[in-house]
């Protein structure tokens, strides 16, 4: 986990292929910084790979996806208390499954409209996102500068979810939309994930764990195909747990908990029938 690595002085910075700002269907916004730094200390400052910071506003819950030389975490977390100066979020990481606490100055929905320091010289531990795993102790900070030129997204205003229609069983995720781009990651039959419509012949997906690239359109069906209002209900197989059902299924957990009354830590059952949508 990049929280560990604060001997590292510099680090390249790379676009993950989305814009710089996008509404998706009037619910989700979020925004992904061209430039931002991590901070292990008040001195060390860690040009990071990629940011993007998205807000639910139908869920009330916020997603920090961060890379630091291919170290990440995609935080999953919702206002828990305080206010202006010291706004506290709760939630988990969704990589590491570990509990963290976050902390702003300001609302953390303005850093997902383009909110950060103007310059470089600005950069602060004190005016960045905070973030606290309270198991290793490990306190940093994610400060953003904002994007000099805040352009909507050319993309499909739309965020959909979908499954591969692949006869290999999987697909492969590319780093941009070609073919002979490097693959960073796969998705396999019945696994959902989001994906935003393009121009070309690309879209770009993002998996439950935050892998984000490139899937040729031909490879992908909407879930509404599958009549995804037909799926209420999982049977338990043996070894399952609540994150890796709601991964597969593309559910938050926080929904699997609640409709079944259960928490994470939660021993299932092999046969148990799980509720997972309303």
């Amino acid at each position: 986990m990049f929280f560990f690595i604060s001997s590292i002085k510099t680090v390249q910075a790379q676009q993950l292929g989305i814009g710089v700002k996008t509404e998706l269907n009037g619910k989700v916004r979020f925004c992904n910084y061209d430039e931002a730094y991590f901070m292990p200390d008040t001195n060390t400052r860690i040009k990071v790979t990629g940011l993007e910071i998205a807000y639910d506003s139908s869920l009330n819950y916020y997603d920090i996806f961060v890379n630091v030389k291919g170290d990440k975490v995609n935080l999953h977390i919702k206002y828990s208390n305080g206010g202006e100066g010291a706004y506290i979020y709760k939630g988990i990481d969704r990589i590491s499954r570990m509990d963290v606490v976050v902390t702003t100055k300001k609302k953390l929905s303005l850093y997902a409209n383009n909110y950060g320091v103007n310059s470089y010289k600005e950069v602060e531990s004190s005016v960045g996102i905070i973030i606290v795993f309270p198991k290793t102790y490990m306190i940093s900070s994610i400060v953003p500068i904002k994007n000099k030129v805040e352009t909507v997204n050319e993309l499909s205003t739309q965020l959909r979810k979908g499954v591969i229609t692949d006869s290999d069983g999987y697909t492969n995720i590319r780093k941009s939309n070609s073919v002979n781009s490097e693959i960073i990651g796969k998705i396999v039959d019945r696994e959902v994930f989001t994906y935003w419509e393009t121009n070309d012949n690309w879209y770009i997906v993002q998996t439950a764990k935050g892998i984000k690239g490139y899937v040729h359109k031909s490879r992908i069906k909407p879930v509404e195909e599958r009549n995804e209002q037909k799926i209420r209900y999982y049977k338990v197989k043996n070894g399952d747990k609540i994150q890796d059902i709601a991964e597969k299924l593309g559910v938050s957990i926080d929904t699997i908990c609640k409709l079944n009354r259960v928490k994470i830590t939660t021993v299932l059952r092999e046969g148990q029938a799980l509720r997972i949508s309303r």
